[in-house]
């Protein structure tokens, strides 16, 4: 029998401040905020890591170290990249 588990989320994602939603697969599956993972070997994050990203309007919430971390960093509106498109907001 295959065990099968999320990881623990003691917070949950806010929107996007664009006013996109937050994806989920069974409620929101066309959401566009998400989380998304650095490759320890990457040029952006050698330590690898996790940040939330909006597909909407290209915002990037500062990288955390788990994903809880990188969650609260994006609730809390700090962002390491602003959206692509100024007149979007």
């Amino acid at each position: 029998m295959k065990k099968t588990e999320s990881l623990p989320s003691t917070s949950a994602l806010f929107t996007c401040t664009c006013g996109a939603m937050p994806y989920d697969a069974e409620k929101r599956p066309k959401g566009k905020v998400g989380l998304t993972r650095y490759r320890r070997c990457s040029r952006y994050a050698s330590d690898g890591g996790w940040s939330v990203v909006c597909t909407r309007c290209g915002r990037v919430g500062e990288r955390g170290s788990t994903q809880i971390d990188a969650k609260a960093k994006w609730n809390a509106k700090r962002y390491k990249y602003g959206p692509l498109k100024e007149g979007e907001e």
